[in-house]
């Protein structure tokens, strides 16, 4: 680390306030309200002020009442999740106002209880795989070089939806 960063004024301090957005995740080319995978990290500004501390150093920035995490790496926007039904890790978090569109469809909202096999319907990809236990179950869908994981509980709702680049 250089010693001047420690000097460096808080980007976000100039961010405007945060805000309840809806979520619209485009799988014609996996933009999450125009904000894509690779994405300077500063286009994250339309969000607003994230809640987290420290967010822009940390590379994780956390917006609860849109039900949202974003990490970067190397000032480029590397991960979404989009939390639909909270658990115990994101109790912090509101359910998020989620849209999926697929190329020449309307969006579908995502709703919170929806249960996995109706968004994986949603989605209309292939399944690459699945991961289960007793707690949860998550399905791996793969696009060219873009990886879905739905995540649901045990019982099949659907609690996140997480989106990376493999």
């Amino acid at each position: 680390m250089n010693i001047f960063n420690l000097f460096l004024k808080d980007p976000l301090n100039s961010w405007g306030k945060k805000s309840k957005q809806k979520l619209y995740l485009d799988l014609s080319d996996f933009t999450l309200n125009n904000l894509k995978i690779g994405s300077n990290k500063n286009e994250i500004i339309k969000f607003g002020r994230p809640n987290n501390k420290k967010a822009y150093k940390k590379n994780y920035f956390e917006y609860y009442e849109n039900g949202l995490i974003i990490e970067t790496e190397k000032d480029k926007i590397i991960y979404f999740a989009v939390i639909i039904d909270k658990d115990e890790f994101s109790d912090k978090f509101s359910n998020a106002d989620l849209y999926i569109s697929n190329p020449g469809s309307d969006p579908i909202f995502v709703a919170n209880g929806m249960i996995r096999s109706d968004l994986i319907k949603i989605i209309n990809l292939e399944l690459k795989g699945t991961d289960k236990d007793e707690i949860e179950i998550i399905d791996y869908i793969k696009k060219e070089d873009h990886i879905i994981e739905v995540e649901s509980f045990a019982n099949e709702r659907v609690k996140r939806i997480n989106i990376y680049k493999s």
